[in-house]
């Protein structure tokens, strides 16, 4: 369910030319909440709570970054190839000189020093709340299941409404990414790149929309 959820980000940011993107549910969250604790039992629940540290509070992740690289490549006219294996190569050096060097700074200063919530409350979450569905173990939430299908439905005639009406204003991706928390830093930000790509075509049509897209790239 994570990797989906990392998929439909990845189209978000994309599609929608956002630097990034979080998800609005965390993926442990959403299965709990769909078949219960029960079912999962003590063994998985616990299994799932070290699912944290890569499938839940993300500031970023890969797939966004490489779509960005290769995009870029594309563009520019260079072979995808070589420049995926750098990529690789880059993601694998970033990896062990960004462990290193968390390492040493805790070590150093002391981790609860650096950040209260990667070093204090972010570890001791996940934990909490398995501990929680461990001695109040729960069943499917019925409501939850509802609120998904309403909220897919509504996607859904987003989406149609996209393809089929020329004057439908909104674009589908507002709604699921809307209510995160990034969107109080990026409102402003795509406030402002709507408002320069409206002028641009209004008053120098698809030319002048073109010509200086490379300047706002990265």
């Amino acid at each position: 369910m994570a990797l989906l959820i990392f998929v439909g980000l990845t189209r978000v940011v994309v599609e929608g030319g956002v630097a990034a993107a979080v998800g609005p549910m965390i993926s442990s969250f959403v299965l709990v909440s769909a078949v219960g604790s029960t079912v999962i039992g003590p063994a998985g629940l616990v299994g799932m709570a070290y699912t944290y540290v890569w499938a839940a509070d993300i500031r970023t992740f890969v797939m966004a970054s490489c779509a960005h690289g290769l995009k870029l490549g594309e563009e520019l006219g260079q072979r995808l190839r070589p420049l995926f294996w750098c990529m690789l190569l880059a993601i694998f050096i970033s990896l062990l000189g960004s462990v290193a060097m968390i390492l040493h700074l805790a070590y150093e200063y002391g981790g609860i020093n650096l950040n209260g919530w990667f070093f204090g409350g972010g570890t001791r979450a996940p934990f909490d709340y398995i501990t929680t569905k461990l001695n109040a173990p729960t069943v499917p939430n019925i409501s939850g299941w509802v609120h998904t299908f309403i909220g897919g439905g509504i996607m859904a005639l987003l989406v149609l409404a996209r393809h089929t009406l020329l004057w439908w204003p909104l674009h589908p991706i507002g709604y699921p990414i809307g209510a995160v928390w990034l969107m109080d830093q990026l409102w402003f930000s795509i406030f402002l790149v709507w408002l320069i790509k409206l002028l641009a075509i209004k008053y120098g049509g698809p030319g002048l929309f073109r010509r200086p897209r490379p300047f706002f790239w990265g």
